[in-house]
């Protein structure tokens, strides 16, 4: 039978790897979206080079209008893009982060339920 100082440190124990695995679950999503963000900066450089190139390669009005619409459709998708994604990152992690907490808060229930059950006659706090 173990005494009710190792159950607490076993109790005191998961709680701390449980915020350890919480810290590690939002470092990864953290780079997770940078890989993302660098990624997207990447290709929008990509593109608007090519558009520059074609702005730049416009010999009528009707080829410069035609490329500064490209260019400007380009930019505003590029845009929307990045703020989706970063949405979309944020909702994950904070869905990872419930589910984490969520399983935590089970652990803890189960440990504390256990130091009760094992607890001595007449120990009870109230």
């Amino acid at each position: 039978m173990t005494t009710p100082q190792e159950q607490f440190l076993d109790l005191y124990r998961t709680s701390l790897e449980g915020m350890v695995a919480m810290a590690r679950a939002s470092l990864d999503e953290a780079e997770r979206l940078r890989t993302r963000q660098l990624d997207a900066i990447r290709q929008a450089l990509e593109e608007n080079a090519e558009l520059s190139r074609q702005i730049a390669g416009a010999a009528t009005a009707e080829e410069l209008f035609s490329a500064q619409s490209k260019f400007a459709n380009h930019q505003i998708d590029v845009a929307l893009g990045y703020w989706g994604k970063l949405f979309e990152a944020a909702s994950h992690t904070q869905l990872q982060g419930m589910k984490q907490l969520e399983e935590q808060a089970a652990q803890f229930n189960e440990r504390v339920s256990s130091m009760l059950d094992n607890a001595p006659a007449g120990a009870e706090p109230w």
